[in-house]
């Protein structure tokens, strides 16, 4: 095992136990109030919201088969659903931006998914770095602990997270 994997390992194990992942897939509890995971099924975020769940912020692409209608599904359950579709390839700070404005503003506890965590992951790594002060190196370890995995998107974010922290800094 690489020094990288069993550091990831070791903050995968420090992220805080979550008691109910409800079954989705690669579901992990980065911090209290967020679950970040892969997609869900209808039943899942039923679940999710007898639990006290209040927000589902969804990050696939609109063509992306989610095998059910996810917004009426979420609304059934009296969930708060905002989607936003992210791919490596059309990812921009703007899109950063509105995630992160949207995580700030939600009913808690949430649930971020994507497809399989990744996208949750990358956007979780900008939220870590720009909300929260988090240093670059610590925040990817945990990002890729929540689900980054994607050489390509890691990259993307990265360079639009130094793009987006070189424009928050006051100027001479």
């Amino acid at each position: 095992m690489t020094p990288r994997r069993f550091l990831a390992a070791l903050l995968l194990l420090a992220l805080p136990v979550f008691a109910q992942d409800f079954g989705i897939p690669n579901a992990v509890q980065p911090e209290d109030g967020l679950l970040l995971a892969g997609q869900p099924t209808a039943r899942q975020l039923k679940d999710a919201a007898k639990a006290g769940y209040r927000t589902v912020i969804d990050l696939r692409l609109l063509g992306e088969d989610h095998g059910f209608d996810e917004a009426k599904a979420a609304r059934k359950a009296k969930l708060e659903y905002t989607n936003i579709p992210v791919s490596p390839d059309t990812l921009d700070g703007a899109t950063i931006k509105y995630f992160l404005t949207v995580l700030s503003n939600a009913e808690r506890p949430a649930l971020v998914h994507c497809s399989s965590g990744g996208r949750s992951g990358g956007l979780y790594y900008a939220w870590l770095v720009l909300e929260n002060g988090v240093p670059e190196s610590q925040a990817l370890e945990q990002a890729r602990a929540a689900g980054l995995q994607d050489p390509d998107l890691t990259e993307r974010i990265r360079e639009l997270v130094d793009e987006l922290k070189a424009s928050r800094r006051p100027r001479p």
